[in-house]
């Protein structure tokens, strides 16, 4: 488990329980509105939980259908020369600008 799911799942985990646990003494407090921001919290909490899952098994599901390159020094080949290429640029525009 990566650290932002692990974070994600502890602070959604953390806010329910903070629900069950507050909801008598928010109630006796503030009335039926305070729940409003403790729910607010947890549909937040619960979306961002969902969004990271979903990401993660998109990645996994991604890398198992594209077949690994028969030539895996030739990504890492060509994003080289295209970084050396932008520094030959950004070298003559400098020196054209003195």
């Amino acid at each position: 488990m990566g650290r932002l799911t692990a974070f994600v799942v502890s602070t959604l985990i953390s806010v329910v329980v903070f629900i069950a646990l507050a909801r008598p003494l928010l109630l006796e407090l503030l009335g039926p509105e305070a729940l409003l921001l403790a729910y607010a919290g947890a549909a937040v909490a619960t979306g961002t939980t969902v969004y990271v899952l979903l990401r993660n098994a998109s990645l996994a599901l991604a890398s198992r259908r594209d077949p690994p390159s028969e030539h895996p020094d030739t990504d890492q080949q060509i994003a080289g020369q295209l970084e050396d290429d932008l520094v030959e640029q950004e070298l003559k525009q400098l020196d054209s600008d003195r």
